[in-house]
């Protein structure tokens, strides 16, 4: 397989690359790459896949850069988030997200449509608005407890999965 590699416009040099070399050279490629997407943010605690995600108890206020999108669990309880609107939605893969024992005063708007589990205990949620939970149809989990709820409102059909 030959490579043209120019270094500049007059120059240019022709190489002759097997097909197994250049094989091996993309599968190298794609491990080292998938290596480097691997990161887990400094201020948190990570599986060895880095799928699970533990960022509890670290007095954050604000999502930590470099989580992976394919992550299916994310703990940020015991923190001082009081809104996180949007920034969960890339996480399509997210299935365990724990908010517990933050000052959220209403559920993230953009929840992940692939949650299975939802703990938001001990914030200070006071409605629970039909369009929380509008898209939770996986959802077999919401924990609420040890909030000031007044009022909750639910769309018919949804949360069909709630044990």
């Amino acid at each position: 397989m030959p490579l043209h590699s120019c270094l500049s416009f007059s120059r240019c040099v022709l190489l002759r690359v097997s097909p197994t070399a250049a094989l091996l050279g993309l599968l190298v490629g794609s491990l080292l790459g998938m290596h480097a997407l691997a990161v887990c943010p400094s201020m948190c605690s990570c599986s060895r896949s880095h799928r699970e995600v533990d960022c509890s108890w670290r007095g954050l206020r604000q999502l930590p850069d470099g989580l992976q999108h394919n992550m299916r669990s994310l703990n940020l309880s015991h923190n001082r988030f009081q809104h996180l609107d949007q920034r969960l939605t890339m996480y399509t893969h997210l299935r365990v997200l724990d908010l517990s024992h933050n000052r959220l005063s209403r559920l993230p708007a953009g929840l992940p449509r692939s949650l299975w589990q939802l703990h938001a205990a001990s914030n200070h949620l006071q409605l629970l608005d039909k369009n929380d939970t509008a898209y939770q149809w996986n959802l077999r989990l919401l924990d609420l407890s040890n909030n000031k709820l007044e009022r909750a409102t639910f769309i018919n059909n949804t949360l069909i999965n709630l044990c």
